[in-house]
């Protein structure tokens, strides 16, 4: 079966957003609201029970069955209200529309020329003549045109054709004639809440989000049962993350309506949103002994269980829910809370794939780069800790040099480590990525020793035989701070490291220098080196090292 396009548009738009505003509401009523399903049954019952008087009962039934893809049912009721009253056109104009769907257009055409015959230019039949040349078939706007500006002189129609039109507009991708339209509408009716709130749904679909919300609000004031408008406002709330405020809206809005499953499992999920987690609960289980099959139940149940401390239960909920929902349903929360779930169960490492996947789904999510980094640290494997903890510096407007210290730790131990597996390459890699981060440490806070003192214990890595020197720029000026620093007790063996080095650095260009024979050079590297080592002797004299060096270059 063939549904029609402007038909699928209107009921898209609507099942959206629209409520029912409780039982005593008319099927028609319920129909316009996009409560299709529940207009059905209404009308099923006005049917058995004999109560078909209203002029247009048949055609209203028929027309809600073509927006239900069901031709064949609606066309048994158009011809119901031939039979009941063939003088009334409209169920000729339904009939037609039926025709057209299976392409067969003599018939169409016979029924509306019957039913121009009878129509006497009646409101009804202008806009229902309007409806169906918006129709994929016959899809002739032009004609619809000619019905609607028949509709607009018609007392109390104008604004029935311009929200026709706007449907036709916003159908097409033209929200701004689209809108155009509906503030026409409210010009001639400004006590209808629906063009209100069709304009707040164009809003919605520009991301003119304040305005939407004006729109709904101007919707309620007309009509403060206008349950659409209540529930479209709590999710434009949500874009917001206005969490209560949505939560609110579709507070209101479930007292106005007899709530199907999708609207219970809806507002399940802005209750977990607002985190009244033992609410959203009640609502899953009453639908889970409903025996109502659909993922999302075990989406928030999860959830909830996660949040009430019910870990065992709620990862088997995530893993059930995964298993059971089309590839492109689950979202980036869903594999967070699964990660999470993941190690409350022990399971850190099957937890990484998840985080990951959350953050490729939506990258506003990188801070969950620091859960990563957290697992990997747990694991002793230093490099993924370092590489991760990286990765979220990006979620920090401004770094400190705290941050870039602690990453710079991580690849220096790793770098230093006697990691028989790692390969020369890789050592040289964290040693390279060791040394970058500690020069944006001493970049950020150039009067602090630490930044310097570190790249220096880097740089001894690339040069462990002192042979270059590489550190030793570091280790003097880490010195030249520490030796002005109030509480060097503190940093007694960092002093003394950083002494040590530069001692050794000067005796062995003592030691090239005598080699060579060059007197000066032998003079100005020994009293250098002897400098150093009578400082540590002066802070520790049992250190014995720094006794037989001194004694060494004395000897010498």
């Amino acid at each position: 079966m063939q549904t029609t396009r402007f038909s699928t548009l209107i009921a898209t738009i609507l099942l959206m957003t629209a409520g029912i505003t409780g039982q005593a509401q008319s099927p028609e009523n319920l129909a316009k609201m996009g409560r299709l399903n529940r207009a059905k049954d209404g009308y099923v019952a006005l049917y058995n029970q004999g109560r078909t008087g209203e002029p247009d009962f048949f055609y209203n039934f028929g027309k809600l069955y073509l927006n239900l893809n069901l031709p064949d049912s609606a066309a048994f009721y158009f011809q119901k209200g031939i039979e009941v009253d063939k003088t009334n056109p409209m169920n000729y104009v339904g009939l037609a529309r039926y025709y057209y769907l299976k392409n067969d257009s003599i018939q169409a055409k016979s029924r509306l020329k019957t039913a121009s015959q009878l129509s006497r230019n009646s409101p009804a039949y202008n806009i229902g003549m309007a409806e169906l040349y918006l129709q994929p078939q016959p899809n002739r706007p032009d004609l619809a045109e000619k019905f609607l500006l028949k509709a607009q002189d018609q007392k109390g129609m104008r604004p029935q054709a311009h929200i026709l039109r706007g449907d036709h507009y916003l159908e097409q991708g033209q929200a701004g004639d689209a809108s155009n339209e509906y503030k026409q509408a409210i010009y001639f009716d400004k006590n209808n809440p629906i063009p209100y709130f069709k304009a707040g749904i164009v809003y919605s679909k520009g991301r003119i989000w304040l305005e939407a919300i004006n729109s709904m609000k101007k919707a309620i004031e007309c009509d403060s049962t206008f349950a659409p408008a209540y529930r479209e406002l709590g999710e434009t709330y949500l874009r917001f993350d206005k969490y209560h405020l949505a939560r609110e809206s579709y507070d209101k809005y479930m007292t106005l309506v007899e709530p199907d499953v999708r609207d219970q499992i809806r507002y399940a999920s802005i209750l977990v949103l607002d985190r009244d987690f033992e609410a959203a609960s009640k609502i899953i289980n009453k639908l889970v002994a409903e025996n109502v099959q659909d993922p999302k139940l075990l989406r928030i149940q999860a959830y909830c269980d996660f949040e009430n401390g019910k870990y065992e239960t709620g990862l088997a909920s995530i893993r059930n829910f995964f298993e059971k929902a089309s590839p492109d349903e689950p979202i980036a929360s869903d594999y967070e809370y699964y990660a999470q779930l993941l190690m409350k169960n022990n399971l850190d490492s099957l937890a990484v794939p998840q985080y990951l996947k959350a953050i490729e789904i939506d990258t506003t999510r990188r801070v969950l780069y620091e859960q990563i980094a957290k697992i990997y640290e747990k694991k002793k494997d230093v490099r993924n800790a370092a590489k991760y903890y990286e990765l979220n510096l990006v979620n920090k407007e401004q770094p400190t040099q705290v941050d870039y210290f602690k990453i710079g730790y991580l690849y220096y131990g790793v770098a230093s480590s006697r990691d028989t597996t790692m390969d020369t390459i890789q050592r040289a890699q964290n040693i390279e990525d060791a040394s970058r981060l500690f020069t944006k440490v001493y970049e950020l806070s150039p009067t602090n020793y630490l930044g310097y003192f570190w790249q220096a214990r880097t740089q001894s890595l690339k040069d462990p035989e002192t042979s270059v020197g590489l550190a030793k720029p570091y280790y003097e000026k880490a010195l030249s701070i520490m030796d002005t620093t109030a509480n060097q007790t503190k940093l007694k063996s960092n002093i003394a490291e950083s002494r040590k080095y530069l001692g050794y650095y000067h005796y062995l260009r003592f030691e090239d220098a005598s080699i060579k024979a060059d007197k000066t050079q032998i003079a100005a590297y020994r009293d250098s080196a002897l400098t150093y080592w009578n400082k540590i002797v002066e802070a520790d004299p049992a250190d014995t090292k720094a006794m037989e060096a001194i004694k060494a270059l004395k000897k010498k």
